[in-house]
């Protein structure tokens, strides 16, 4: 102890005689640390953190899929659901479908809830069960299936934590449900965050589609492989009698792949981005070390000879490098806590569980045992090459020389395994730039600029025939109509990006007659007159949904270009009829009165799919949204469609308020957050790069000063001696430069599936990285070869 408190005070004082190497050694380490440990929290809460429900590892979730008709990753039907539970690979199955509910009552304003149906066997699967009360079981779905169970949170907010909640009633969409029971704080949903669920067999008894999400729970030594068999097997029985059944099979993936599925190829791609930072970071801490090392070879030869140990100025550089790696890992950890929480304050809402993002004990102490393995690691590095070369020979050389040959190759290879790396980095971020700026500008099929979207529903006890609901929503556009500001209104049933929706199979009546086969599946719209033009979705044959279209006798649709490709190759589609049904009769068949442009309702980057549009007057649905364009203030027109709504229907709270703006940027928050770390951790690359291969020339220069000193002195040019420096630096350069091409051409496929349009070996995006990698590059040696261009030889020959 008295040794190491010794080697400690002698460590301090040598590092306050030289402070700039140490801040930035310091600095350095801190910034390398900082984004690992930041990152590292966040693939370890989203990937590596078990979820929070009992064996969480044997719960699946399950979908449908066609493969013939390339249909997969749809839910089941109730009748399915049903048939799973008899299977053995499973000891609980239960289905989730999210709604909105209407929550209103004496003496309180209308509320939109988030709310959930489901069966059965639900919370069984996710090993939970009301802390109050009790969950939906059979029997009691028999009786009276008018039951809402709460979740902790709207229990807490709406009933002040009552614990005689049970028994009470809540009037949800102007019908009476008995609270059954209370969620404990710790459930976790999987999907939304639900005030309420229901019982899935409320008001569904014509529900024949496909609506239920399933989730199970394997049996103990039961695989996915064997259950998804069981599971088809199952549906292919049912398919024997079910029509809607035949052809499907079961797809299963662990609950964990499909919440983070979409985000782990995201993580992992920055996590081997910060990864490469880190690398150079410690790339330039080694170079530092090894010149602190080779300017003081003169140093350690005098203590050499004086009879100094050489186990004693191994210690001393091993004490110096802890001290460094441990205070660098301190400030590393601040710097993580700080960035940490701006990530997760940026983060997308696709980014899931971030609530499990922290600086917990696991990563403090891998930043610990990081911090001191660096400080080893170059500790060791100055060690042994002091060991090798500093002797009392050295004396006798005076400052003739100011290094060895192997410790300038060791520092030229640092620095272009840092170029390489940084290369690598640049590459990335400049092929995920490329791809944002793509999908940024992608076509979606509607304009956003103006555009208001508001979310409401009308209750099904108030508005039970589809000609009141068709009336109200009637009456609610022409109400906004006359706005001031307002330019256009219309209803329509989703968002657009907003997510799929209902799926359904059409058949033309002429492929019907001519015996074709074709029964591509569509997504189904609802919409108003108007729509097309308020949404600005050009009409490319025929026309959009007219005021004169109210009362009309036959049934009309407008299809999109992609379904009218599938169903009327060659022919125009207006004027033609479809069907939904496989077996149709005289009133099942619809008229094609236009042809519109493909709108994206899925993610901006897949391709769209076939959509149909039905009129809303012939077929109204009770959740809608209204789409108001307008010019001037938004808020005040948000304020005059809030106060008509009121006055037409206080039990009708609007859910929700977006613009199509906001959708629209929403849609690429995801990929503008990635390239955002992406540009942050090239530029911080970048600059480690240029710094260390600035370090590295100034040190050959200083070190070389004698050298070229006798050059000039015996008539070389500067710009001669200028470019003896740049060619040491563009060596380099080029060096770095191929593996690191090398490198981003080999890990580009791991970048693909982040990609939009552009190819991971994008040639452009190379070339165009390389320049500003050789700019910079040139800047950084541009200061070194000035200065050698300088030197006074007489100084220099005086000197000697």
């Amino acid at each position: 102890m008295h040794a190491f408190d010794s080697d400690l005070r002698r460590t301090l004082r040598s590092l306050r005689r030289h402070p700039t190497y140490a801040i930035v050694v310091i600095a350095t380490l801190a910034i390398g640390i900082g984004a690992t440990t930041a990152i590292f929290s966040v693939v370890k809460g989203v990937l590596l953190s078990s979820l929070p429900y009992h064996e969480a590892d044997r719960i699946i979730v399950a979908s449908a899929e066609q493969p013939e008709d390339g249909i997969a990753g749809v839910t089941f039907r109730v009748v399915e659901w049903q048939a799973f539970r008899e299977a053995r690979s499973l000891v609980a199955v239960g289905g989730e479908y999210a709604i909105g509910l209407t929550l209103s009552g004496d003496g309180i304003e209308a509320e939109r809830l988030e709310a959930a149906m489901v069966t059965p066997g639900y919370f069984e699967v996710f090993g939970t069960a009301p802390f109050l009360g009790q969950a939906f079981a059979e029997p009691d779905l028999a009786n009276d299936d008018r039951l809402v169970i709460l979740s902790h949170g709207f229990w807490t907010r709406r009933f002040g934590s009552d614990p005689d909640v049970v028994g009470q009633t809540l009037r949800l969409d102007q019908t009476a449900f008995t609270i059954a029971g209370v969620l404990p704080a710790t459930f976790d949903p999987v999907t939304g965050a639900p005030d309420v669920y229901i019982p899935h067999s409320v008001g569904t008894e014509k529900w024949i589609g496909r609506w239920l999400t399933i989730y199970g729970r394997l049996a103990p030594r039961t695989d996915l492989t064997a259950t998804a068999a069981e599971l088809s097997a199952i549906m292919a029985q049912l398919g024997e009698r079910e029509a809607r059944t035949a052809g499907y099979q079961a797809s299963l993936v662990p609950l964990k792949t499909r919440l983070v599925g979409d985000i782990e190829t995201t993580l992992l791609a920055l996590a081997g981005a910060v990864a490469l930072v880190l690398l150079i970071a410690f790339a330039n801490v080694a170079n530092l070390s090894l010149v602190r090392a080779v300017s003081r070879e003169r140093d350690v030869s005098v203590r050499l000879a004086l009879g100094a140990r050489r186990l004693h100025i191994a210690r001393d550089a091993l004490v110096e490098s802890l001290v460094l790696a441990l205070v660098g890992g301190a400030v590393g950890i601040g710097l993580a806590t700080v960035l940490l929480r701006g990530l997760i304050a940026l983060a997308p809402t696709s980014v899931p569980r971030l609530d499990a993002v922290h600086l917990d004990a696991g990563v403090l102490g891998l930043t610990l045992v990081l911090s001191i393995v660096v400080g080893l690691l170059f500790g060791m590095a100055p060690v042994g090459y002091a060991w090798r070369s500093a002797s009392v020979a050295h004396l006798h050389r005076g400052s003739r020389r100011g290094g060895t040959l192997g410790g300038r190759t060791v520092l030229g290879a640092l620095v272009a395994g840092e170029i390489a790396l940084a290369f690598m980095v640049l590459i990335g971020a400049g092929l995920l730039f490329k791809s944002f700026e793509r999908l940024r500008q992608a076509e979606t099929g509607f304009e956003s600029r103006q555009t208001i979207a508001l979310g409401m529903s009308v209750p099904q006890a108030s508005y039970p025939e589809e000609h009141q609901r068709s009336a109200f929503y009637r009456q609610l556009v022409d109400d906004v109509g006359t706005l001031p500001g307002v330019t256009a209104v219309a209803v329509g049933s989703n968002l657009p990006l907003g997510g799929r929706g209902s799926w359904l199979r059409a058949r033309s009546e002429s492929g019907l007659r001519a015996g074709r086969e074709e029964w591509p599946p569509a997504l189904q719209r609802v919409a108003g007159e108007g729509f097309f033009e308020t949404l600005g979705i050009v009409v490319f044959e025929g026309r959009g949904f007219e005021r004169a279209d109210r009362g009309v006798d036959r049934r009309i649709v407008v299809v999109n270009q992609s379904l009218a490709r599938q169903l009327w190759p060659g022919e125009s589609a207006v004027g033609q009829r479809l069907t939904f049904r496989r077996e149709p009769g005289a009133d099942d068949w619809l008229d094609v009165i236009g042809v519109v442009a493909d709108v994206k309702y899925q993610e901006l980057s897949a391709e769209p799919e076939p959509q149909v549009y039905e009129f809303h007057d012939q077929h109204a649905w009770g959740e809608m949204y209204l789409f108001v364009q307008g010019s001037g203030g938004l808020q005040s027109i948000i304020g005059g469609v809030r106060g008509i709504v009121t006055r037409a229907d206080p039990e009708v709270p609007i859910a929700e308020v977006t613009t199509l703006e906001s959708v629209v940027g929403t849609a690429v928050a995801g990929p503008r957050f990635t390239v955002s770390l992406f540009a942050a951790f090239a530029l911080v690359a970048l600059t480690l790069a240029v710094a260390g291969i600035y370090g590295v020339l100034s040190y050959a220069v200083s070190q070389r000063r004698r050298e070229l000193g006798i050059m000039m002195a015996l008539g070389a040019r500067r710009g001669r001696v200028i470019v003896l420096v740049l060619r040491r630096g563009l060596m380099l350069l080029v060096v770095g430069g191929a593996v690191g091409l090398v490198g981003a051409l080999a890990g580009g496929r791991l970048l693909e599936s982040l990609l939009y349009q552009v190819n991971p070996a994008d040639a452009a995006t190379i070339v165009g990285v390389a320049m500003v990698l050789a700019l910079s590059v040139a800047a950084a040696c541009l200061a070194p070869s000035l200065r050698a261009s300088r030197v006074n030889p007489i100084e220099v020959l005086r000197e000697e």
